[in-house]
């Protein structure tokens, strides 16, 4: 079992990862990743893997296999970035202990399992820095598998001086979110039929930082 009984689930980046699967697709696929999250070695067993999964490719493109199992990269890595930032706050919390005339044998886990929003910024404060560079851009679209073009991302938000509608931008990794949220609607409007009765209209276009400014085109005619 994962000595850290929980991770941080990042609910947009779920639903946008999920757009496609059916409601059933969508239960096997939080039931397999909460086993991986739960198994040692963060990994499922192939034979409990194949019997759930069976011929479905479309989940089975979400997991990468090796020699003893099945695990899915996210899953894997935001375990890892929980159990570094538990250690970090055991570590200290062992080292203002020790400074104190109670020095504790055993440190409860309980005591540092802190929900903490700004994790990343405590690993790695450089790569949150706005303007970003581009390995850092292009190093996150990658483990996100949005499709977003990195350096897309830095020309458009270079040319008005990183700024999202009248504001200074402050997460560039939030801008990269809204992108995929963007993308992601797109994609929904282009499956409606084309004599819908849908409010949007067919001909509806969203560039790329639209939604930053909550204005979308519908025909040529600008709406808030």
């Amino acid at each position: 079992m994962s000595e850290d009984p929980a991770i941080l689930l990042y609910t947009s980046d779920f639903l946008t990862g999920t757009i496609d699967l059916t409601e059933s697709q969508v239960g096997k696929y939080i039931r397999l990743l909460c086993i991986q999250h739960q198994k040692e070695n963060n990994e499922i067993p192939k034979e409990y893997f194949n019997e759930k999964v069976g011929c479905d490719n479309i989940l089975r493109s979400k997991f990468i296999e090796t020699d003893t199992g099945f695990y899915n990269k996210r899953m894997r890595k935001e375990t890892d970035k929980r159990k570094a930032f538990s250690d970090s706050r055991r570590k200290n919390i062992s080292k203002r202990y020790e400074k104190s005339t109670l020095v504790p044998t055993l440190v409860p886990t309980s005591v540092v399992l802190v929900d903490n929003e700004n994790e990343d910024e405590d690993i790695n404060k450089n790569e949150n820095k706005i303007p970003p560079i581009l390995e850092y851009v292009k190093k996150y679209c990658e483990d996100r598998n949005n499709g977003i073009d990195p350096q897309h991302f830095l020309d458009y938000y270079e040319s008005n001086g990183w700024r999202v509608g009248r504001s200074k931008m402050k997460s560039w990794k939030a801008a990269i979110r809204t992108w995929e949220k963007n993308n992601a609607r797109t994609q929904i409007n282009s499956r409606m039929p084309r004599n819908s009765n849908a409010k949007c209209a067919e001909g509806a276009t969203a560039k790329p930082g639209e939604f930053d400014e909550g204005v979308l085109t519908l025909e040529g005619v600008r709406t808030s």
